[in-house]
């Protein structure tokens, strides 16, 4: 793979770390590598945020995954997410997942471990 010069000099100036399951021979991915990433990603996160997840897809099952695994789990408090909330994700606004990204936790709000 080739880095990005602000992705070396991240990594140089120890700001940034990249970890992958794959070695060099992994050139593009396929479902299966997707897969193994996204398993590989999720065994390293204290918390998850799921925007959307179809019911009975692929990033549904990681959200079951990640709850079986105790890890919190928030999702945007939203119709079509009700079948995540039922699983045991947190519903959060919008607002919410803008604030997180600044670092931010908003007043009233639930911090769910994503913050």
């Amino acid at each position: 793979m080739r880095l990005p010069a602000a992705w070396r000099a991240a990594i140089a100036e120890g700001r940034l770390t990249l970890a992958s399951p794959f070695g060099p021979t992994v050139r593009r991915p396929t479902a299966a590598t997707a897969e193994q990433r996204n398993r590989f990603v999720l065994g390293r996160a204290t918390a998850v945020l799921a925007l959307h997840a179809s019911p009975g897809g692929r990033t549904e099952a990681l959200v079951r995954a990640a709850l079986a695994a105790g890890r919190p789990v928030a999702t945007l408090n939203h119709a079509a997410n009700a079948h995540l909330v039922a699983l045991g994700a947190t519903p959060v606004s919008a607002a919410t997942v803008v604030a997180w990204h600044a670092g931010l936790t908003l007043p009233g709000e639930a911090t769910t471990g994503c913050s």
